[in-house]
């Protein structure tokens, strides 16, 4: 008895690499991601207000993991600002 095994692989260019559309990794190169984004006028990823309002987590406990500088820290101002109660996870 034998047995054929055919396979195939995804090939995507650079250029037409989009994460959110099945890719297999993003694209490191976070000013490169900016760049493509505001060429593409992509207003999900340049304006969070238009994909995310924060206000709803009042009252509400947030775990956020590196809250203790950068991105996370300033996730933790937000979070505390609106009346949530942050909660950090940190090395």
């Amino acid at each position: 008895k034998s047995s054929t095994t055919t396979s195939s692989s995804l090939q995507m260019s650079e250029s037409s690499f989009d994460e959110t559309r099945g890719g297999t990794h993003s694209l490191a190169d976070q000013p490169a991601r900016f760049a493509a984004a505001q060429a593409a006028n992509n207003a999900r990823f340049l304006d969070i207000e238009s994909m995310y309002d924060g206000g709803d987590l009042s009252g509400k406990r947030v775990l956020v993991t590196g809250g203790n500088r950068g991105l996370g820290l300033e996730i933790v101002k937000e979070l505390v600002a609106i009346g949530a109660t942050a909660i950090l996870v940190c090395r």
